[in-house]
């Protein structure tokens, strides 16, 4: 209700497939500034990445420190995970990943990004899972 988030989408496309379905947030911002901490965003949210907590006394020394950019939202790859874009596991749906059965990446996707992107560092750690069909 504040216009506290702003989300510029872009399409995923074969060669690019940064998340599970057809868009993904390109531009994602959330200003703290604006938001009055209603937790509608955290209902709206299809991928419950949002989370509300108890943390609403935000003080920081500049105005730009509150509006928090994609790249300061995003969780680190943990070890043995493959970086993004690349595609989903054959087989597989945006409702499988939602639902943990994706649990890595297969052979298959790291010999794509391996010919796409060889100097990757996510290829010096990423573990294979055993694809299950």
């Amino acid at each position: 209700p504040a216009d506290a988030i702003f989300v510029e989408a872009a399409s995923n496309t074969p060669d690019e497939q940064y998340s599970a379905g057809e868009r993904y947030g390109r531009v994602y911002q959330i200003n703290y500034l604006r938001c009055i901490f209603c937790g509608m965003c955290i209902e709206a949210c299809p991928t419950r990445a949002l989370t509300m907590t108890n943390d609403f006394e935000l003080a920081k020394y500049t105005r730009a420190d509150d509006i928090y950019q994609k790249e300061d939202l995003l969780v680190p790859l943990a070890d043995g995970m493959l970086a993004a874009p690349h595609p989903m596991v054959e087989g597989k749906n945006d409702i499988d990943y939602y639902r943990g059965e994706v649990t890595g990446p297969t052979a298959a996707q790291v010999d794509w990004v391996a010919s796409r992107r060889p100097d990757d560092p996510s290829l010096e750690t990423v573990r294979v899972v055993k694809e299950t069909h």
